[in-house]
């Protein structure tokens, strides 16, 4: 059973001394991990009927994180606790309302590809799958750039093999992801070969694509 922010901020976090805010710190870090992890194995199951599901636990633990790594900065007069990962991943994710163009190609050759153009007051998505006629419709752009930042594309993996999770796959789904920028910032490309980040699904639902 999990508790209410400020429920676990006042049995937590309140008067405890740096060291154990740091263990609460490090502790929640490994738990969004694992789970992260566990949601990427290719034989991983959603259950419907779980609640809270494994989505939701992750962004209750990120509450929980936010709130401790400010307790913790402040008994550290205000110092930097990031990783560099954590750096990394908040500079990516800073740039959201930058994104200009979001391509997602799949199949053994990509050969389906759904793109979400930005540049325009609305947004366009086009999907062009093999075998089928192409589509395009027009969206809201500010709901757009909330869901994209709601994947927190910094920190995702860049490459997603089967190897670095242990396992072989037949027959595995290629995907690749291609972000790109208004201005000069380089594109940024993330691909996997069967093996998805674990929020994976909500970039499929809001280009509709049926992957997983």
């Amino acid at each position: 059973m999990y508790i209410s922010v400020d429920t676990y901020e006042e049995l937590y976090l309140k008067g405890k001394d740096r060291e154990t805010l740091e263990c609460e710190v490090e502790k929640l870090r490994n738990e969004i991990s694992r789970i992260k992890r566990k949601m990427e194995m290719p034989y991983y199951i959603r259950a419907n009927t779980a609640f809270p599901t494994d989505e939701q636990v992750i962004e209750i633990c990120r509450g929980y994180y936010e709130k401790a790594t400010l307790y913790l900065k402040d008994a550290l007069d205000n110092a930097d606790i990031l990783t560099e990962e954590e750096r990394a991943a908040a500079y990516v994710d800073s740039m959201t309302k930058n994104i200009s163009c979001v391509t997602l190609t799949v199949g053994r050759y990509l050969q389906e590809k759904y793109e979400l153009d930005l540049t325009d007051k609305c947004a366009k998505l086009m999907r062009v799958r093999l075998g089928g006629d192409s589509l395009t419709e027009e969206k809201e752009k500010e709901p757009i750039y909330d869901a994209l930042y709601s994947l927190r594309l910094g920190e995702w993996r860049q490459s997603y093999l089967p190897e670095d999770y242990g396992c072989t796959l037949s027959e595995p789904v290629r995907w690749q992801l291609r972000i790109d920028y208004f201005g000069k910032a380089a594109p940024r490309f993330y691909d996997g070969l069967g093996i998805f980040p674990y929020n994976f699904n909500a970039l499929c639902k809001l280009l509709g694509a049926d992957l997983i």
